[in-house]
């Protein structure tokens, strides 16, 4: 049941500052390590690294937040694929790293390359990172890591509303994720994160304890999208989400 009105108590506000200020001092001397590990190792083991610091990541998050992490999985995951989630929550971010994804790059905002942290630890582990300025920027941005991620066959995660802040309850989609799928080939995997955006809405700082629901869906075959259907794919992908904010939140 989705809560639209938010308050937090005291102890919950302190709980918060306290466990964002452990985190920004793990995520700044893991990412450093993390990347010094991959200088050394010629960036042999960068999936481990990857899988192994974000998931140490979203663990000490949710064990410092008072948090929990179910998974329910409906379908087989796919060899590879472009795994998408509903983006409301500042939650979204640790929730997606502790699942613990293999062999998984995440495409982020190219504005935070101007955060040096961020740029160490993206850079150093291979992240994409997207011109969103127009939807013809974007999806260039995306393009020339094509040759990367299938060679290395990697999978993608990608929130396709682009921002946590929107009107409603499912903003609307963008169509990068879904021309990615396209031109790789590959399946696109649901992710929907039930309760996360009621223990904490948006940008919020500050958190509610309580347990967040991870739905990982049947894989949707993107065989037979052409440009000129995706507008119609996109649109039925998210009424797909919709019907599940309705039914989960």
């Amino acid at each position: 049941m989705r809560n639209d009105v938010h308050s937090f108590t005291f102890t919950e506000k302190i709980r918060s500052v306290f466990a964002l200020f452990i985190l920004a001092i793990a995520f700044i001397f893991g990412g450093i390590l993390a990347a010094v590990f991959g200088l050394l190792t010629f960036f042999q083991f960068t999936n481990f690294v990857v899988t192994t610091f974000g998931k140490m990541i979203g663990t000490v998050a949710f064990f410092l937040l008072g948090l929990k992490m179910k998974v329910i999985q409906h379908g087989e995951l796919p060899a590879q694929a472009v795994y998408i989630f509903n983006h409301s929550s500042t939650l979204d971010i640790p929730i997606t790293l502790d699942i613990g994804l293999k062999n998984t790059r995440y495409v982020a905002k190219y504005e935070l390359l101007f955060n040096p942290v961020f740029a160490i630890v993206g850079l150093a582990t291979g992240q994409v990172f997207i011109n969103r300025g127009t939807s013809t920027k974007a999806i260039k941005s995306i393009q020339k890591a094509y040759k990367r991620i299938k060679d290395q066959k990697l999978n993608l995660v990608i929130a396709p509303e682009g921002t946590r802040k929107h009107s409603d309850r499912i903003g609307k989609f963008k169509k990068g994720a879904f021309h990615t799928a396209k031109d790789l080939g590959y399946p696109i995997v649901p992710l929907y994160y039930e309760n996360s955006w009621n223990l904490g809405p948006e940008s919020a700082l500050f958190f509610h304890r309580g347990t967040i629901t991870v739905h990982i869906f049947e894989p949707i075959s993107t065989a037979g999208w052409t440009k000129e259907n995706l507008a119609e794919k996109v649109a039925e992908v998210r009424s797909k989400y919709v019907e599940w904010s309705e039914i989960y939140d």
